[in-house]
C-alpha cells in the first residue's frame, strides 16, 4: 500500500501513476511506480497518464510528450493534447482551441479540421 503523500493521483498505466505534490511554485506532477518511488521527479505544470509508452505533460502553459525515460517525444508545442490512442493524439494546436489534429509520434498531422 502506497502512503497517501500526493494531492492528486492518476490511475497507474503501463506500471507508472501521474502524481502531483503541492510545492511553493504550485501543483507540481511527476510519475511514480506500484511502490511509491519517484521514477519521474515532480517538474511538470500537469500530466496525464501513459499510454502506448507516451505520456502528455504540461510546462509553461503548453503541452508535449515525454517517454516512459523522461525523454521529450514531442516538444511542448500544443494548446491541449489528449492521450494516445491506435498511434494518434487528438491535439489543439491553436490556443483559441479552434484548430484540431490527429498527429503520430512523430509529431506528423495525419487529419485536422479546416
Amino acid at each position: 500500500m502506497i502512503e497517501p503523500k500526493f494531492s492528486i493521483a492518476e490511475r497507474f498505466s503501463e506500471g507508472l501513476a501521474a502524481v502531483a505534490i503541492q510545492t511553493e511554485n504550485g501543483l507540481k506532477w511527476g510519475y511514480i511506480d506500484t511502490q511509491g518511488n519517484w521514477v519521474m521527479e515532480p517538474i511538470y505544470d500537469e500530466a496525464q497518464s501513459i499510454s502506448e509508452g507516451a505520456a502528455a505533460v504540461r510546462v509553461g502553459g503548453k503541452w508535449g510528450y515525454i517517454d516512459r525515460a523522461n525523454q521529450w517525444i514531442l516538444q511542448p508545442q500544443y494548446r491541449y493534447a489528449n492521450p494516445f490512442l491506435a498511434g494518434l493524439a487528438y491535439n489543439a494546436l491553436d490556443d483559441q482551441g479552434k484548430t484540431w489534429a490527429y498527429v503520430n509520434k512523430q509529431g506528423k498531422i495525419v487529419w485536422k479540421n479546416e
